[in-house]
């Protein structure tokens, strides 16, 4: 069930809600240089046009770190940030399947620079996931506002927004129910990092369901596949998301994500730029995260 922001022109209103049942990650491209999780997860290198403190939503000046500082450089903004939750309601549809499975969605992903440290890269992504399983435990009924994992995975402004839209959801008897299908294909990988802050490229199927609890009757149970891009800051020893991002909503149902690394075409031996490769036409273009 997606999220409500204003995304790139192929991405539909909304974002969508994490899941609890998470199915194998399609395998990285050949070459990747990432750390295999125990869950489907995956991390990559930096990407070089990346710094967290350029968005808007974290108070940023724009000021990116000094070249090769951690495998982050200069700073591109997001898309505006995103509310963690409703999403456009839709009415009940009597006798609605869900669609049939279609392939991966191709999410695009820069990578350069050096990777963080294994342990560094394990505490970004277990932060990152720790807080939408804590949203998506606190989201279910009986809604809880104060769950703990909220306080402890996240930090302003996501924090406040969070805690705002299960206050909300609560006053007006509503809750998640996930599937458990829910989060299916998911990828979660690091796309740039410094000692300060992250950011995390996330795409998993979203199943979620949001229904009244009094009667059983569903206000929202369309399925999307959904590209988040997550911003984390440091907080000592932990790591907390300060924000969240939606690049790209696709609805219907998919089998998942897959990240495809856009890489420079070498020059031409005249120094022009190289010519087309067979099937560079048909290369997918979406869902693209990129500015």
């Amino acid at each position: 069930m997606p999220l409500p922001s204003p995304g790139p022109a192929e991405a539909t209103s909304g974002v969508a809600e994490p899941r609890e049942a998470l199915k194998a990650a399609p395998e990285a491209p050949a070459g990747a240089a990432a750390y295999l999780r125990p869950s489907p997860r995956t991390t990559v290198a930096a990407r070089p046009d990346w710094h967290p403190e350029a968005a808007p939503a974290l108070g940023g000046t724009g000021a990116s770190p000094s070249d090769g500082a951690d495998g982050a450089s200069a700073a591109t903004t997001p898309p505006g940030p995103v509310e963690v939750l409703p999403g456009p309601s839709t009415p009940e549809r009597p006798g609605h399947e869900r669609a049939a499975a279609h392939g991966p969605v191709p999410v695009m992903s820069s990578r350069a620079g050096e990777s963080p440290p294994a342990d560094v890269a394990a505490a970004i992504l277990d932060a990152y996931t720790a807080f939408w399983d804590s949203y998506w435990a606190a989201a279910a009924h009986p809604v809880n506002p104060q769950h703990p994992g909220i306080a402890r995975h996240s930090t302003e402004p996501l924090r406040s927004r969070t805690v705002g839209v299960l206050l909300g959801r609560a006053g007006e008897g509503i809750a998640l129910r996930l599937p458990a299908d829910h989060g299916a294909g998911r990828i979660v990988q690091i796309e740039g990092w410094d000692s300060a802050s992250a950011e995390v490229l996330d795409c998993f199927v979203d199943s979620a369901v949001l229904y009244e609890v009094a009667t059983g009757r569903v206000r929202n149970d369309e399925q999307a596949t959904v590209v988040h891009l997550g911003l984390l800051r440091r907080s000592g020893d932990a790591w907390r998301v300060a924000e969240i991002f939606e690049q790209a909503t696709h609805t219907g149902r998919t089998s998942g994500c897959i990240i495809q690394h856009s890489t420079p075409e070498p020059p031409t031996p005249t120094g022009g730029p190289a010519a087309p490769t067979a099937g560079a036409a048909s290369a997918p273009l979406t869902p693209s995260w990129l500015s």
